[in-house]
Formats: structure tokens, C-alpha cells, sequence
């Protein structure tokens, strides 16, 4: 497992939103993953008003990821036509810059659209079934979030999530562990339903169980109710991403994931001669990543060493 730079707190924002040049922002972006000894980076669609199409080469030195956060909405007019041509700059841009997966966040079906859950059901399964192959060509991994319920998503609970999944084994799942805690989810269901999916990567901040999604989402390490060594004890022998999504200040961002990797720098020593006779007997665990591209050397961190 690597920890890959997505959120970048808002002090940090407000820096990025002065700079004038792209090449100032770019630059701006490498020192705060370099600092905090990020090993990828996971851009989102808009990243920080940075056009992601042609990144520095400094920057393709990490491993890259992309989320492309539309939400589709298939009861407006010529949705599909959108969605499909998001999807293929997605691709086109993850080709280009040597990206290993790119994520889709899931459609919605609001609450009055419910009995109309078959029919965008069979659209996004007509959105998965003409692109995964094409990703799959190219070597690049086809993800989607495992955002559910709220009367708002297409997937009403995380169970119809992992059963759409499931029909499609090389689909990979991204698992955002703080809205799935949210929805009231502990950690050995979340497991349980979705760990035998092919786990592509986790989008990780804290939470709390029934909040108000706005209060209770997306909070820094350790100020919510997820046991993190629970879950991340899963995922740190395997080839999957953890990208920080935290509403917080750039300090709260990189105390968080200095707890992450203490938690995971612990897991890994108490659990690594476990993963060995594992692997030496051929049975992939719970939550197995599935086949990325090698890891790159990890980078060398210049804040606090574990």
C-alpha cells in the first residue's frame, strides 16, 4: 500500500488560488507531496484550476492516479453523451501520463427517480461494459466509488454496490471508507460485503457513524470513530492506493497521514510473516488488490521519519 496526495488543506488552497503560473502551481504541489513523503498523487477534475492533461515530467515521477468526480445525473437530456465523453478524456489523459487507474464516482438516482433505479442501472452498466475493455487494453485500471444510499446514489446500500460490482471481476472498487462508515457501516461489514472485489484504492479520512454527512465526513485521523488499524490492516501487503480526503488545515492533513503511516508501518511489522506464508500458499485474503503495475522506489520523506 502507498499513500497518495489528494487533499491539500485549505491554507494550501488559498496559495494555489495566487499563483498566476501553472508552472508555480505544479512546483507548489511537488514541495507539499514531497514534504509530507507522498508516494503518488490522486487528481480529481478540476485539481486546484491546474490542467492535468500535460503535467511536468517531476510530477509523472509519481504514481498517478485520477478521479474524475462527475456525478452523472441520467435524467437530464444528452447525459450519456456527457458522461461517455468525460470518461474518454479520463482515459485519453491516463494514457498520456502514464496514469494506473482511473476512478468514476457513482451516478445518482434521487429520491422522486427511485423507481427508475432499473433503467440507470442498465445505463451505467452500458457506461461499464463499452469502457472497461478499453482501459483494460491500455493497462490502466477502471474504478468505481463506493459512495451508496442517502436516497441519493444508484446503489441504495452498499450490499446492491458490491452485487453490481461483483458482474464485472476486473471493475475496480474504490473504497471511501468515511462516507461508507458514515451510512452506518462498521468496518468488518464493510469488509465483509465489499473485500472480495478487486480494491483498486481507499479515499481515507475519518468519521462518524450517523452524523449529518456535511459534519460527519471527511474529518482528520483520529477526530471520528474509525478504528484505522481495523481496516487498514487489509491493504498494507497489497498494490492498492490511500488518498487522503480531509477537510482540514495542510498541518491537520500531514498529522493525519503521519498517523496513517505509523498505523501502517505497525500492520506491516505485526502482520508481515502472516502475508508470507499467505503468499507462499497461493490464497489471496479478504480485500486482495488485483494486478497494478509494479511499485516505484518510494520517495524519501523531509518531514518526520516513522
Amino acid at each position: 500500500m502507498y499513500f497518495a496526495l489528494k487533499s491539500i488543506g485549505k491554507d494550501n488552497e488559498e496559495k494555489i488560488n495566487c499563483l498566476t503560473s501553472i508552472s508555480d502551481k505544479w512546483q507548489l504541489i511537488d514541495r507539499i507531496a514531497k514534504h509530507d513523503g507522498y508516494d503518488g498523487i490522486q487528481f480529481s477534475n478540476p485539481f486546484y484550476g491546474i490542467p492535468i492533461d500535460n503535467p511536468p515530467g517531476y510530477i509523472k515521477e509519481y504514481r498517478l492516479a485520477y478521479h474524475l468526480d462527475y456525478t452523472a445525473d441520467f435524467t437530464q437530456d444528452g447525459e450519456m453523451e456527457k458522461y461517455n465523453s468525460i470518461i474518454k478524456e479520463g482515459l485519453l489523459c491516463a494514457v498520456e501520463n502514464r496514469m494506473e487507474d482511473v476512478s468514476l464516482h457513482p451516478p445518482i438516482a434521487w429520491h422522486k427517480d427511485h423507481r427508475r433505479r432499473d433503467e440507470f442501472q442498465k445505463k451505467f452498466a452500458n457506461i461499464i461494459e463499452t469502457w472497461l475493455p478499453m482501459f483494460e487494453s491500455e493497462g490502466i485500471a477502471l474504478s468505481v466509488e463506493s459512495h451508496v444510499g442517502g436516497n441519493v446514489f444508484l446503489h441504495s446500500s452498499l450490499e446492491k454496490y458490491a452485487a453490481f460490482m461483483a458482474r464485472y471481476p476486473k471493475l475496480g472498487a474504490l473504497i471511501d471508507v468515511s462516507h461508507n462508515f458514515n451510512d452506518g457501516r462498521i468496518i468488518s461489514d464493510i469488509i465483509k460485503i465489499i473485500g472480495d472485489l478487486k480494491i483498486t484504492g481507499l479515499h481515507l479520512s475519518d468519521a462518524i457513524s450517523g452524523a449529518e454527512v456535511g459534519i460527519g465526513t471527511h474529518l482528520p485521523v483520529g477526530n471520528g470513530e474509525i478504528d484505522f488499524s481495523d481496516f487498514l490492516k487489509y491493504y498494507v501487503h497489497y498494490n492498492v492506493y490511500g488518498a487522503l480526503e480531509i477537510r482540514a488545515t495542510s498541518q491537520i492533513i500531514s498529522e493525519s497521514l503521519l498517523k496513517l503511516k505509523r498505523v501502517s508501518a505497525l500492520l506491516y511489522k505485526a502482520t508481515g510473516a502472516a502475508a508470507s506464508f499467505i503468499e507462499a500458499a497461493g490464497t489471496p485474503p479478504m480485500a486482495a488488490a488485483a494486478n497494478r503495475p509494479a511499485d516505484r522506489p518510494p520517495r524519501a520523506s523531509t518531514s518526520c521519519l516513522l
